[in-house]
C-alpha cells in the first residue's frame, strides 16, 4: 500500500519539474500550457511506461531518467515525422528577427533552435524521471543511485 501512495505522489508532483524546466525556456506566459501538456504526457504515456518498468523491475535512477527523456521527446519526434511525411509544408518561418525556415528548408539557425528545444525537453524529461524515482523508489532501494 505504501508503494501505491508513493507512486501516486510521484505522478502528481514529478510533472511539475518538467513544467519548471520547459516553462522557463518557453517563457512564463506558457507555463499553464506546459503544465497541461506535462500532465497529459504523464497520464497517457508515462503511466503505461511506469507499469511496464515496475513489472520488469526497472527501478534504478538512470532507467527513470532515460524513460523521462524518451517520453519528453516523443511528441517532438512525432511532429518532426509528420512534417517530413506531409505534403507541402511551411515555406517561411521567422522568429525574433531570425529566419528559421526559408523556401521550405530549415536554416542553420532553425537547426540550432531545434537542437536547443531537444536539449531543453531532454533536460525536463531527465529531471522529471529523477524526481519521479526519488519520490516513488529512492528510499526503498537503500542506495542513492540504484
Amino acid at each position: 500500500m505504501k508503494q501505491v501512495v508513493r507512486s501516486i505522489a510521484a505522478f502528481l508532483f514529478a510533472p511539475l519539474a518538467a513544467t519548471a524546466v520547459i516553462g522557463v525556456h518557453a517563457g512564463l506566459v506558457f507555463l499553464p500550457f506546459v503544465l497541461v501538456f506535462a500532465y497529459a504526457i504523464t497520464f497517457s504515456l508515462a503511466l503505461p511506461a511506469y507499469l511496464l518498468m515496475y513489472y520488469l523491475n526497472w527501478t534504478n535512477c538512470w532507467q527513470f531518467c532515460l524513460a523521462g527523456v524518451i517520453l519528453a521527446l516523443l511528441p517532438e519526434i512525432a511532429l518532426e515525422v509528420y512534417a517530413l511525411l506531409s505534403s507541402g509544408g511551411v515555406g517561411y518561418v521567422m522568429q525574433g528577427g531570425v529566419e528559421l525556415v526559408v523556401d521550405g528548408e530549415r536554416t542553420m539557425a532553425g537547426h540550432l533552435r531545434q537542437l536547443a528545444r531537444l536539449v531543453v525537453y531532454s533536460a525536463g524529461g531527465a529531471v522529471t524521471g529523477f524526481l519521479f524515482w526519488a519520490i516513488a523508489h529512492e528510499s526503498q532501494e537503500g542506495r542513492p543511485w540504484g
